[in-house]
């Protein structure tokens, strides 16, 4: 029993599916790795910091990993996989799935999102993170800018946490699952460990820790639903309430 449990495979796939599900697999934990080297600050300023003053690199800094996590997570993993490998992107979790599955858990997830408030204004490490476009909010940068605040959370959600979930909750995990037959458990302690990783140093540790443990359950959400969306709305709902406290005390309006 112990040994089923803990098998890689719940079922054994025929060749061609194991095929693809090993080559999403590598290409996912090469897109990964690719990132951590250049998506985090340090590489950023090893870039840049000696070349622009202290207003641009805090303006491009965001524009930067925008675009790179644009490239990585959704363009690239797309046309992979669904131009060249054939799978449709709605396999990917890109569609409806579950509808009331997922706007009940949805619903769960939007009332959590108040107990992330509260732990964001209490954390003084967060405004010194967020929100990644600083020159719009932080008063040593000037007066707040309240379209340049917007125009940037807007590309937050799109050029960010669409791409984010499309690959990790997405791409990484249901072929695996789809093709490969890896039981659920593996698929998540997988996709887990590899957008953790992808917060690494450049994060508070508090929000570090926080994705080691709701990426098992965001995972499984987005496979019980078959979708990425439901996920993605919390996700994102979470990162615009966080910039939203730190803008608050950045401003010392709380």
């Amino acid at each position: 029993m112990i040994m089923q449990k803990t098998a890689l495979f719940s079922n054994q796939p025929d060749a061609e599916n194991l095929a693809l599900a090993k080559k999403i697999f590598m290409l996912s934990l090469l897109v990964t790795v690719i990132y951590m080297l250049v998506g985090f600050k340090w590489f950023y300023y090893i870039l840049f910091g000696a070349t622009l003053t202290e207003w641009q690199y805090y303006f491009i800094w965001p524009i930067y990993r925008f675009s790179l996590a644009t490239c990585l997570f959704f363009f690239i993993p797309w046309y992979v996989a669904c131009k060249k490998w054939g799978i449709k992107i709605k396999e990917l979790g890109w569609q409806r799935g579950n509808v009331k599955l997922g706007l009940i858990l949805t619903a769960i997830g939007a009332a959590a999102i108040i107990g992330v408030g509260f732990s964001v204004a209490s954390d003084p490490t967060f405004p010194a993170f967020y929100p990644m476009e600083r020159v719009f909010v932080d008063p040593r940068f000037g007066a707040f800018n309240v379209t340049g605040y917007i125009i940037m959370e807007a590309l937050y959600v799109i050029m960010y946490y669409i791409p984010f979930e499309f690959f990790f909750r997405g791409f990484s995990q249901f072929p695996l699952l789809d093709n490969g037959k890896v039981r659920t458990t593996w698929i998540l302690l997988y996709s887990t460990a590899i957008s953790t990783a992808v917060h690494y140093t450049d994060v508070p540790l508090m929000e570090m820790l926080s994705a080691l443990a709701i990426g098992v359950v965001f995972g499984l959400v987005t496979l019980k639903t078959r979708s990425i969306w439901y996920v993605l709305i919390v996700h994102a709902a979470v990162g615009i309430v966080t910039d939203f406290i730190c803008l608050l005390v950045l401003q010392k309006w709380i």
